[in-house]
């Protein structure tokens, strides 16, 4: 506004489903060793991930004078992700065949996780001179993680032998 109060909402929202593969050949390599590998194909992973999130935000400034002004703001988030991730060792297993990018699109996604909150901000900022401003600000944030490829583990028991 032309006044001493400022604004700004928003939305997000990202919806995402990506998936791929990785070989690695080690050329000569089986023939030498002795395994039954004519294509020499020593390492494949592949993985899909599923990925929905969205956001609401906001803030709101005041100029409290002409030097100083505070910002108030918040975010709102919820996602959802879910993957699926695979690893072989093809170079020692003669049956292994490496599944297609359309087998590992339709893969079932194993891992999960959510979540959904509330981060805040608050800004405060004052003008020294022309050149110099000092400010403040306290805020939250958040990025998503991801799943490293393994199932969940048994829990521990000291007692097992």
């Amino acid at each position: 506004t032309d006044g001493p109060l400022n604004w700004i909402i928003g939305a997000f929202y990202n919806d995402s489903d990506s998936y791929g593969s990785s070989a690695e050949f080690t050329p000569g390599y089986a023939q030498f060793a002795g395994f039954d590998r004519p294509d020499n194909l020593e390492y494949f992973s592949q993985s899909r991930t599923e990925l929905t999130e969205s956001a609401v935000f906001g803030e709101v400034g005041y100029d409290i004078t002409d030097k100083l002004s505070v910002t108030v703001g918040g975010r709102y988030y919820d996602y959802e992700l879910k993957t699926f991730s695979a690893v072989d060792f093809p170079l020692f297993d003669p049956e292994f065949v490496a599944p297609s990018l359309g087998q590992i699109g339709s893969a079932e996604t194993e891992l999960s996780q959510a979540d959904d909150g509330f981060l805040y901000k608050f800004n405060i900022a004052y003008d020294v001179t022309d050149d110099v401003l000092v400010y403040g600000t306290v805020s939250e944030g958040y990025r998503i993680g991801d799943s490293n490829g393994l199932g969940p583990c048994p829990e521990f028991d000291p007692n097992a032998t």
